[in-house]
């Protein structure tokens, strides 16, 4: 492992949620290294943001994207592979994903009179046993600070398929998916996983979509081992 505070880690949100998805990973996460939010707010493109995040890196990285980010995560190593020392894809997919743009046009509402995202939305995407209030007024506390702006921006944020390019990928990297994960098969994170060369698999238990809310220690548990990797 890289000597302890010396490796930067980079958190990669998904679609209309912010730096406060990673609160209950920021801590443990902050002593193994300095962490870094990626702005996934000003621009319209995975390659533009993916820009925009390696312009700040100032030495090799750990990138942790999930869903959306995950997307990014992999721009950023494919755009630059010797700064990118490790990657983390939680919850997320090689797929192109340009018809569940619409789909999430049509769900959160026009632009023009975005609130937040709605409970039915974000229940739908999470197990069970964690469609609490509070977990649900998190999300939509995250989705109404962004506002009406980035929505529009992030909607035209097209996500293209890039399985054929996985094997570029040559950093250590570990895929995480969620068991009862209704936006994401798990499927889905097996082409990831046999996608990229030396990739790890980990599937954690009665989870939803929302991971880092809904089972925040079990995946510190297994962004831990990857550090252990680099």
């Amino acid at each position: 492992m890289v000597e302890d505070l010396l490796v930067d880690i980079f958190l990669v949100p998904g679609f209309m949620l912010d730096k406060h998805l990673w609160s209950d990973l920021r801590s443990g996460l902050s002593k193994i290294g300095c962490v870094f939010d990626v702005d996934t707010t000003l621009d319209t493109s995975i390659d533009a943001i993916a820009e925009r995040a390696v312009s700040t890196m100032r030495e090799q990285a750990i990138v942790i994207g999930f869903s959306m980010g995950g997307y990014i995560a992999r721009a950023m190593a494919y755009l630059a592979p010797e700064k990118v020392a490790a990657l983390a894809l939680i919850a997320t997919s090689s797929k192109g994903d340009i018809s569940s743009r619409t789909i999430r046009k049509v769900e959160a509402g026009e632009a023009a009179t975005f609130r937040c995202l709605s409970r039915r939305v974000i229940a739908a995407s999470v197990h069970p046993e964690h469609r609490t209030d509070t977990l649900i007024d998190r999300v939509q506390r995250m989705s109404d600070l962004l506002g009406r702006d980035v929505l529009s921006r992030q909607l035209q944020i097209e996500r293209f398929d890039d399985t054929h390019r996985l094997g570029e990928i040559r950093c250590p990297t570990a895929v995480i998916a969620a068991r009862q994960d209704a936006v994401r098969s798990l499927v889905e994170s097996e082409i990831l996983y046999k996608g990229i060369c030396g990739a790890s698999l980990k599937i954690i238990e009665h989870c939803g979509h929302l991971i880092p809310l809904e089972q925040p220690d079990a995946l510190l548990h297994a962004l831990s081992s990857l550090c252990d990797r680099v």
